[in-house]
């Protein structure tokens, strides 16, 4: 075989690249309510500084029920332990539990004011007449009736036990509300604004219909819109879930956020704001993180009733015990605030938020993004998934399937045999090519050479295509 030295070319194109096997065009659908990045923002930072707020009063509460157990006289009668007496410590447990009552509870005590607000009696509104009695009771007994039992430890317990479940719900919101921080880090801080010829650095939140920017090649496309000159590869994976690029040309439209891989694109302007595919999508997050899944609903309907059930049987007890049974009003005044304490949901309000926090927590960590808490409840049931596209099940990279040889020959030389050259010759010109390249295709090569551990080639005149590939010339092939 005889192997003449001429320099040839070799496009990608060669090679049948495929993200992992598998060739489908990108498509996204659906309708989403629109909403301005920036509110989403300011959402999930007010979601953030509750899950703080909550955390704070929390171990502020852990730290000062612990010393008010110890000091419990009921406590310890029950575990059958005692520590000595000290001047002053009926006045210790009053501060302790005064500190526990009013700063850490507050939070309950605004939310009751809402609720009230809106004419129903949520938890909030049972927590808040559960502590409140219970605290002014043990006030009271304390200064009148240091022999009976207070209710101290009990309303601490409480409001230890619901502050952390009100953190672990923040905390979760939270979660959520992280995925709408990566995605406003998809928008460009900057845009090139093209005007009178000059190129101009702005901030992209200036940018206005029909304004033209210019995207370099590697840059993102700071918002949506339509190429008006120039041609490239756009990874639109974060739209689609398809890691194949998309070619763009004169004409078609580009989405904001999507990555310019190969070309320089002049894009006109046709949405800003909150019209952009961007902010719609922030927008559906948005929603996810104030929706309750249904067992959270039922709950909140029966902490109405509850309430109402509490403050009717709390009132029933006082009365039957001070009017028919002919016990002391400080004995009839002590059952009914029982009642009231003993009906307020502790377990209830730990529970829910706790289990919405590990599974939005467990599917974050797989990649799943819970659209609404009802989603999640419905999830228990599926037992078959249907996918309608299956280019968003994969590695999102592409690997190299296939390598396909082709006759190389010299101009006007009819093909003799000598000129065809094997895969491993093919490989090691591709290889050489795609080191000098970013596309995600010559990554591709570069990776499956580095496992056949294959030599650079020397290659001269490298050069990309927008939107075709990379190519270069080379020489002394033996």
């Amino acid at each position: 075989m005889n192997h003449e030295h001429h320099p040839k070319t070799i496009d990608q194109a060669d090679l049948c690249c495929q993200p992992d096997g598998r060739n489908h065009p990108p498509h996204a659908g659906g309708h989403i309510a629109h909403a301005k990045p920036e509110q989403h923002m300011n959402h999930a930072g007010h979601h953030a500084t509750m899950a703080q707020d909550f955390k704070r009063r929390f171990f502020v509460a852990l730290i000062l029920t612990i010393p008010v157990l110890l000091l419990s006289p009921a406590i310890q009668n029950w575990f059958k332990f005692g520590l000595p007496q000290f001047p002053g410590q009926n006045f210790v447990l009053f501060a302790l539990a005064s500190v526990i009552a009013f700063y850490t509870a507050w939070p309950f005590y605004t939310g009751a004011r809402e609720e009230l607000g809106e004419k129903r009696l949520g938890m909030m509104v049972l927590v808040s007449l559960a502590v409140l009695a219970g605290y002014f009771y043990s006030v009271g007994v304390g200064l009148f009736a240091p022999e009976q039992i207070d209710f101290y430890w009990e309303i601490s317990t409480l409001i230890a036990i619901l502050l952390l479940g009100h953190w672990l719900e923040m905390k979760a919101v939270v979660g959520t509300g992280n995925a709408l921080q990566e995605l406003a880090k998809l928008i460009p801080p900057k845009a090139n604004l093209l005007r009178g010829g000059e190129i101009i650095e702005v901030e992209t939140g200036s940018l206005a219909v029909d304004d033209k920017v210019l995207v370099r090649p590697g840059g993102k496309i700071p918002v949506d819109g339509k190429v008006v000159n120039g041609t490239s590869s756009v990874n639109e994976a974060m739209i689609s879930g398809e890691s194949k690029p998309v070619t763009k040309n004169e004409g078609d439209m580009v989405i904001g956020g999507t990555i310019n891989i190969d070309g320089a694109l002049t894009v006109e302007v046709a949405k800003t704001g909150q019209d952009t595919a961007l902010a719609q999508i922030m927008a559906l997050i948005a929603q996810a993180q104030d929706t309750k899944p249904k067992v959270q609903k039922l709950a909140d309907k029966a902490a109405h009733y509850l309430t109402l059930t509490a403050i009717i049987v709390g009132l029933l007890t006082l009365l039957i015990w001070t009017l028919f049974l002919n016990q002391s009003f400080l004995f009839a005044i002590t059952l009914a605030i029982t009642v009231v304490v003993i009906a307020c949901p502790h377990a209830l309000g730990l529970a829910i938020p706790t289990v919405s926090t590990i599974t939005s927590a467990l599917a974050a960590k797989n990649g799943i993004l819970i659209k609404d808490m009802t989603a999640l409840e419905a999830a228990e049931k599926i037992d078959c998934v249907v996918f309608d596209k299956t280019g968003t099940l994969t590695k999102g990279e592409f690997i190299l399937t296939d390598i396909l040889t082709q006759n190389l020959t010299k101009p006007g030389q009819a093909f003799t045999g000598a000129g065809r050259y094997d895969e491993d010759k093919i490989l090691s010109l591709a290889f050489s090519l795609s080191l000098n390249s970013e596309h995600p295709v010559s990554k591709a090569v570069v990776r499956f050479g580095k496992q056949r551990n294959l030599s650079a080639m020397e290659i001269t005149g490298f050069a990309n295509v927008p939107g075709r590939g990379v190519k270069a010339a080379y020489d002394h092939l033996r």
